[in-house]
């Protein structure tokens, strides 16, 4: 057993005194002296447990808080000083929070350790007779590694490629995750949300305590997107539709039809997917793919309508001479097509709008043909038409008069006259315009002038300009026997009242041809000859368009022919016609119409 210096100087002086060689008068001045201060390394506690500390120094120093075993904090120093050597025997203790994880590492910056009552205690002293620094330090050291518990990665529902960390640790600990091992690992919490591109990832979680001991836990997770790279039309006739279904991180894939429930459809990452036997109707398409349990959270949607029916299509028309304006009315939207057959030929199918506004038509039948397509790309299978005719020349009447004395008759007749009015004008004043037919006949008309006029309207409206007309003088009658009395039951002769006109008879009918001829100095003639089963005479007339250029008349001598010089005509078009008035004994007729461009 090791004698203190102490105990050897107490031993010396006794011998001296027994021996009587020392005297004791005054205490020896103190030999050895240690100056020490603790270093604690990581969490615990060291105590004084043998050595007098002087100055009132503390006998323990705790440094429970220091949570991290790299970092290493000092005490306040203490002293002990004795005869000769001076020591001070230390003991650490490991912290006792968190429970069960820290010790004692070892010591470092002993003179001796010692193993006492299952602790292991440092010692340091000085020299006899001298003075000493002393820098022992514990050693403790964490040897628990923070736990993590509860780990879990879960889709956030209704988010796309979206995830959700849960997790806990044991105890206190800095979280941090990554998704990949090519990531830097960044600091995250139980509850953190991330969104990540489409792929397969083996996730890790990372728990550091402050001494820098760690657990690393990790979970693999499918991020999985869905595409449809191509499907139907938005508007199709066909009732058989064909997908094709793609995902990056995938491999199969559940769909469902018009909001019905998912069922799986195939699969693979880029596939074919085909629905057949589709009803008339709007209808959806919703793909999700999944790789086991991860499922993409927000399905791909393709929408489109099935129509196999065919659109009809109707045509109203607003006719104006020469001009017509149409409506169409349809069954659904569409898009339209028009052919106008015209008198030059038949037209081409061309696309149309409602409401087309066509002007400057030509003389005679005309046709507007419509056929309509809906979105889907069904054709009506029948074309809507309206057919009319263009007529925007007014008949020319021709007239003949036969007057004496108070009685006069007027045969006229107009090719292609649908009616007529006649107007008489009496020295008593100018009659009004009504309705007649060929011949009119006027009795017991006053002594003086008078005029006959008469104007045809054709079935197209055109009222004829410019009347055909007759003036004379009426005079009083010669007085002659006087009638003879009418024998019982014979029926009374007709009469007329002035300004009446009475039916007459039958006419011969006419046919009327022309020969036009054109020169480049656009000037011209026609040729025109009547033919009828009497001799025709009466008035001849060419028209272009409305405008009368040219008149003739025919007696019994022309034998139906006569030529008939046309003025300078002016540039562009011109509808050119020769209408022949008739006679008493003979109706009117036209020639064809004749259209002649000129530059």
């Amino acid at each position: 057993m090791r004698t203190t210096a102490r105990g050897v100087l107490a031993l010396i002086t006794g011998l001296l005194l027994t021996a009587g060689l020392l005297s004791i008068t005054t205490a020896p001045a103190s030999a050895g002296q240690v100056g020490v201060t603790i270093g604690i390394k990581g969490a615990g506690s060291v105590h004084v447990v043998e050595g007098s500390i002087e100055d009132g120094g503390a006998l323990s120093c705790n440094r429970d808080g220091n949570q991290d075993h790299r970092v290493t904090v000092t005490c306040p120093r203490i002293r002990n000083s004795e005869p000769f050597e001076a020591w001070v025997w230390l003991r650490a203790t490991p912290a006792a929070a968190p429970a069960g994880e820290w010790k004692l590492d070892r010591w470092s910056g002993c003179n001796q350790t010692r193993v006492r009552d299952g602790h292991s205690e440092c010692g340091v002293y000085s020299g006899a007779f001298s003075s000493d620094e002393r820098y022992p330090v514990a050693e403790f050291l964490d040897t628990v590694r923070p736990a993590i518990t509860a780990f879990d990665v879960r889709q956030e529902r209704g988010a796309d490629r979206t995830f959700r960390w849960s997790f806990a640790t044991a105890t206190p600990a800095r979280t941090e995750c990554r998704w990949s091992d090519s990531d830097a690992f960044r600091p995250c919490f139980s509850g953190s949300v991330f969104t990540v591109p489409e792929g397969l990832y083996t996730v890790q979680l990372r728990a550091l305590d402050e001494s820098g001991n760690q657990t690393v836990v990790h979970s693999g997770v499918a991020s999985v997107d869905t595409a449809i790279l191509g499907g139907p039309a938005t508007h199709t006739n066909d009732s058989t539709a064909d997908f094709e279904l793609s995902t990056g991180a995938g491999n199969s894939f559940s769909c469902s039809v018009d909001r019905g429930p998912y069922f799986v459809c195939a699969n693979g990452t880029t596939v074919q997917h085909t629905l057949a036997a589709l009803p008339d109707g709007p209808h959806s398409l919703s793909v999700r793919a999944s790789y086991g349990q991860w499922v993409d959270s927000v399905p791909a949607e393709w929408s489109w309508t099935v129509d196999t029916v065919a659109p009809t299509a109707s045509i109203t028309a607003r006719i104006d001479g020469a001009t017509a304006a149409f409506t169409f009315h349809t069954s659904e939207a569409t898009t339209n097509e028009c052919k106008l057959d015209t008198p030059a030929g038949p037209g081409s199918w061309v696309p149309c709008s409602s409401q087309p506004g066509i002007g400057g038509l030509a003389e005679g039948e005309h046709q507007l043909s419509l056929r309509v397509r809906d979105l889907a790309g069904n054709m009506q299978a029948t074309p809507a038409t309206y057919r009319w005719t263009v007529d925007t020349i007014a008949p020319t009447t021709g007239l003949e008069a036969s007057t004496s004395t108070d009685r006069a008759t007027f045969a006229f007749s107009a090719p292609g006259a649908a009616s007529y009015a006649c107007r008489l004008t009496t020295p008593a004043g100018q009659g009004a315009w009504a309705a007649c037919s060929s011949p009119a006949s006027f009795t017991g008309l006053v002594p003086g002038a008078h005029r006959f006029e008469v104007r045809a309207t054709d079935a197209a409206g055109n009222v004829e300009a410019v009347p055909a007309t007759h003036a004379w003088t009426a005079t009083a009658p010669v007085v002659g026997p006087p009638a003879p009395t009418p024998v019982p039951g014979t029926p009374a002769p007709p009469t007329s009242t002035p300004g009446t006109s009475t039916p007459g008879a039958t006419r011969a009918t006419s046919t009327t041809k022309a020969t036009w001829k054109v020169s480049t100095a656009r000037k011209g003639k026609v040729t025109v000859v009547v033919t009828s089963t009497g001799a025709p005479t009466g008035t001849l007339v060419v028209k272009d368009g409305s405008r009368t250029i040219g008149r003739a008349t025919l007696t019994a001598a022309h034998a139906g022919r006569v030529v008939v010089k046309l003025p300078r005509l002016r540039k562009g078009k011109h509808v050119l016609v020769v209408q022949y008035g008739g006679s008493a004994t003979t109706a009117g007729s036209s020639s064809a119409k004749r259209t002649v461009t000129l530059r």
